[in-house]
C-alpha cells in the first residue's frame, strides 16, 4: 500500500540511505532479503578460500632489509593510534563486535600495550585469529548464485587498527612499478589511467598508428592469490623480516564464517578485502609482473613507451602490434597461473586499432585475434563499449556522461515517497555526487556541464513549486549562508579537473609526465583553463541582486534555514514554500529581517518558532511586526 511504502521509505532515509539511493537508481522497491541459499554460500566459499591443495609457504630470508623501510616495524605512538581509529569510525566491527569508537574510550596507554606485542612477537593472539565475511551482492535484485557476492573478510577492529598503522608506514616507504597507480597513497590513479587510455586511442586515431589494447578480468584475483606468492613478493622486495614474519604468522590459522549459523572455513589463499594491508600485499604480487614486461613491445607516447596500465586487478595491456600484445598476454596468463590466479577470458576484451597506411587513416579490426586456453578473447566491434575503471570506453575514447541517466533519476526521486527536504538531501549527497566520477574523468564540456545544471535547476524548481525567475544563486548557497548548498558543476568540475591535472603532472610517473609535456597535454591543459575560467561567485550574486534584497540578513541568522534540517517545518500543506524562499525569492514578502529576529529572540522564542512563524508571515503576506510590537503585544 501507499502508506506502507512510505513508511519504508522514511525508515530507510533515516537508518540506510544507501539501500534508498539504490531504489531510486532502479525505479522501484528492491527486495532486502537475499535469495542465496546459505548451505550453497558455505560451499562455495569453503571451495574458495580453502582450495585443500598443499602449498609451501616459504619462510623468511634473513636478510638485512632496505634503508627505506626503517620505521616500517619501530614503536607505535599513540597519536598514530588515535589518528586510526579516527579513520576507522565508519568501518563495520569485527567478529568480536567492537567498534573503532569504543576503542578511542581504551586509555591510549593501554591500546599501546597491545600493539607493542603485536610488534614485539611479531604475531597475533589465537583470539584473533577468526575472522567474519560479509557477502555483498553484485546485482540488483541480489542472485541465489554466490559467485555474484563480493565477500568482504575483516577481522577484529584492534587488528585492523595495528595493520592500518604499518600499511601507512609500508605504503609510504614502498616504491612501486611507474604503471601501478590503484591504492596508492598521493597517487590519483584513476584519473592518470583513465586519460591515458583516452589519450592512447586517440592518439592512434589521429597520427594514423597501429595500437592493440586488452582489458583483462582477473577471476577472483583477490580471493586466490596464493600465500607462497605473497611471501616471495615480500622477500624479493627486501621489506623488515620482522615484518614479514609477522604477515606469515597472522594468516596461518586462521578462519571466517560466511553466516553465523554455518561452520567456520579454514582461510589458506586470498588476501582480506576488508584488511588495509591487503591493498599492498596484493600490488606488491602484481608489480613483479608489470616490472617484467620488455618496453620494446609498448605504444610510444612521447618516446615514452607504455606496456600497461594498472589499477590493482583492473589491467590493460598495451601494444604496438598483434605479436607483442600475444607476448605480453602469454606473460601475464604464466605469471598469474604460478600466484594462483587466472584470467576469465569471456569477460577480457581486445580493441584493434589499424593504420591503413595507403588511405592514411584508421579503422577499428573487429575480428577476434586473441586466445587463451583454447578460448577466443572476444573483440570490440567500432561502437561497442567497454567499462575501465567506472568510465565508458569505445574505439574513440572515452565516451560522454550520460544527461538521459541524471534525468531519469531525477523522475525516480520525483516519484519516491519523501518529504520535499528529504528529496533535496538524497539530490545533494547521492544523486549528484554519483555523477561527479563520470564527470570528471568522462568526455566534457562546459556546455555539457551548463546543461546538467540547469537540469537539476529545473528539478529544484518544480520539487519546490518555485517560479521559473527563481535566481540561479539560491541554489548554490551554502545553506548555512541562506542557500540550498547544491554543487555547482560547470564551477566544481573545471576546477577539479584542472588541480587533480597539475597534482599529476608532477609526480613521478614517466609514461603520464611524457603526456603532459605532448602537444595533447598542452592542448588538454589549455581547454581545462578555458573551462576553469567561468568564476560565477553565487555568494556574491546573492547579496547583490535587487531580486534578493534582505538575503545578508536572512543569512546571518541560523534559523530562517531551519526547514532545511527540519521535515515538520519544512511544507504543512501543499501550497507552502519553505520559509527560505521568503527573503530569497520575495524579498518584500514575510521577511524576517535580523533586527526582528533580535526582537522575538528576547520575546523567548527559539529558533524553530521563529522558523514556524517564518511560514504563517509568508500565508498571509504580512511583515513580521503585524504579529509583534516591541512591547511584547
Amino acid at each position: 500500500s501507499s502508506d506502507a511504502e512510505y513508511s519504508r521509505h522514511q525508515r530507510l532515509f533515516k537508518d540506510n540511505r544507501s539501500v534508498l539511493f539504490q531504489e531510486i537508481k532502479a525505479g522501484h522497491s528492491l527486495s532486502n532479503s537475499s535469495c542465496l541459499d546459505p548451505s550453497s554460500a558455505y560451499d562455495y566459499f569453503k571451495t574458495q578460500f580453502d582450495p585443500q591443495r598443499e602449498e609451501v609457504i616459504p619462510s623468511c630470508c634473513e636478510r638485512a632489509a632496505s634503508s627505506a623501510y626503517s620505521l616500517v616495524w619501530s614503536f607505535v605512538d599513540t597519536t598514530e593510534i588515535e589518528q586510526a581509529l579516527k579513520d576507522m569510525r565508519n568501518t563495520a566491527p569485527g567478529p568480536d563486535g567492537l567498534t573503532a569508537s569504543q576503542l578511542l574510550l581504551v586509555p591510549s596507554c593501554v591500546m599501546q600495550l597491545f600493539i607493542t606485542l603485536f610488534l614485539h612477537r611479531r604475531n597475533i593472539p589465537d583470539a584473533l585469529r577468526h575472522n567474519r565475511t560479509t557477502l555483498i551482492p553484485k546485482t540488483h535484485p541480489p542472485s541465489d548464485n554466490p559467485s555474484d557476492y563480493r565477500p568482504i573478510t575483516v577481522a577484529g577492529t584492534l587488528l585492523r587498527c595495528f595493520n592500518k598503522i604499518i600499511a601507512k608506514r609500508v605504503m609510504r616507504a614502498h616504491k612501486f612499478s611507474n604503471s601501478q597507480r590503484g591504492f596508492i597513497p598521493t597517487v590519483d590513479g584513476c584519473f592518470e589511467n583513465t586519460l591515458l587510455l583516452d589519450h592512447l586511442i586517440r592518439d592512434a586515431r589521429r597520427r594514423h598508428r597501429t595500437l592493440y589494447v586488452a582489458i583483462l578480468d582477473i577471476r577472483k584475483a583477490f580471493d586466490s592469490v596464493s600465500w607462497p606468492s605473497i611471501v616471495k613478493a615480500l622477500n624479493v622486495a627486501a621489506l623488515p623480516p620482522p615484518f614479514i614474519d609477522y604477515i606469515i604468522n597472522s594468516y596461518s590459522n586462521t578462519t571466517t564464517e560466511v553466516s553465523k549459523d554455518a561452520p567456520a572455513i579454514i582461510v589458506r589463499q586470498g588476501v582480506k578485502q576488508g584488511d588495509p594491508l591487503s591493498p599492498f600485499l596484493f600490488n606488491l604480487v602484481v608489480d613483479q609482473l608489470l616490472s617484467s614486461f620488455p618496453a620494446k613491445l609498448g605504444y610510444a607516447i612521447n618516446s615514452v613507451l607504455c606496456t600497461n596500465l594498472a589499477f590493482a586487478d583492473d589491467t590493460v595491456l598495451v601494444a604496438n602490434s598483434k605479436v607483442a600484445l600475444d607476448d605480453l598476454l602469454q606473460r601475464t596468463t604464466s605469471f598469474l597461473a604460478d600466484c594462483g590466479m587466472c584470467l576469465n577470458p569471456l569477460k577480457c576484451r581486445t580493441l584493434a586499432i589499424v593504420a591503413d597506411g595507403k588511405k592514411k587513416t584508421t579503422y577499428c579490426d573487429s575480428a577476434p585475434f586473441l586466445k587463451l586456453d583454447n578460448c577466443v578473447i572476444p573483440a570490440l566491434r567500432p561502437t561497442e563499449f567497454f567499462r575501465y575503471l567506472g568510465i565508458m570506453f569505445n574505439a574513440s575514447g572515452k565516451s560522454r556522461p550520460n544527461l538521459l541517466r541524471l534525468e531519469q533519476l531525477l523522475r525516480n526521486l520525483q516519484k519516491i515517497k519523501l518529504k520535499c527536504n528529504q528529496k533535496l538531501v538524497m539530490l545533494r549527497d547521492y544523486v549528484l555526487p554519483s555523477f561527479i566520477h563520470e564527470l570528471t574523468l568522462g568526455r566534457c564540456n562546459a556546455n555539457l556541464l551548463t546543461r546538467f545544471d540547469s537540469v537539476v535547476r529545473q528539478f529544484v524548481k518544480r520539487l519546490l513549486r518555485l517560479p521559473e525567475s527563481a535566481p540561479n544563486a539560491i541554489f548554490y548557497v551554502p545553506v548555512k549562508k541562506g542557500g540550498l548548498g547544491l554543487p555547482l558543476l560547470r564551477k566544481q568540475i573545471a576546477h577539479s579537473l584542472l588541480h587533480r591535472f597539475s597534482a599529476a603532472s608532477q609526480r613521478s610517473n614517466p609514461v603520464f609526465c611524457a603526456f603532459a609535456s605532448s602537444s595533447a597535454g598542452a592542448r588538454l591543459q589549455c581547454a581545462m583553463h578555458r573551462l576553469a575560467a567561468y568564476n560565477a561567485d553565487p555568494l556574491k550574486e546573492a547579496t547583490t541582486l535587487r531580486s534578493l534584497a534582505g538575503f545578508s540578513e536572512y543569512a546571518e541568522f541560523p534559523a530562517s534555514n531551519h526547514w532545511f534540517d527540519n521535515v515538520r517545518t519544512f511544507v504543512r500543506e501543499k501550497s507552502d514554500k519553505p520559509a527560505i524562499f521568503g527573503a530569497l525569492v520575495f524579498g518584500s514578502r514575510g521577511s524576517v529581517l535580523f533586527d526582528s529576529v533580535k526582537i522575538l529572540t528576547t520575546l523567548g522564542l527559539t529558533s524553530k518558532d521563529i522558523s514556524d512563524l517564518s511560514l504563517s508571515v509568508m500565508r498571509s503576506s504580512l511583515k513580521i511586526y503585524k504579529y509583534f510590537r516591541k512591547d511584547g503585544t
